[in-house]
């Protein structure tokens, strides 16, 4: 026997019913028709939806270089840190 069963979740954006596909799973993405949002399916009881995060093409933040941080700051002679 085939479950015909629909699923049916809510976009966290725009409010609106999202059918899920027939075999939903937990992570899977899926796109808001109305308001064109990237989703991810977060939990199955009920079905909860909440933005997906890009993992595929994040672009890598380089690190500070804290070798030469203290460069151009003031030197405060009264400093209490300056002992």
């Amino acid at each position: 026997m085939v479950d015909k069963t629909r699923h049916v979740a809510v976009c966290p954006d725009c409010q609106s019913s999202i059918t899920l596909p027939p075999a939903p799973e937990l992570w899977m993405r899926v796109t808001c028709p109305e308001c064109g949002t990237q989703l991810e399916i977060v939990d199955d009881n009920p079905w909860e939806l909440d933005y997906a995060e890009d993992y595929e093409g994040e672009e890598e933040t380089e690190d500070m270089d804290y070798e030469n941080y203290d460069e151009g700051l003031d030197d405060d002679k009264d400093s209490p840190w300056n002992t």
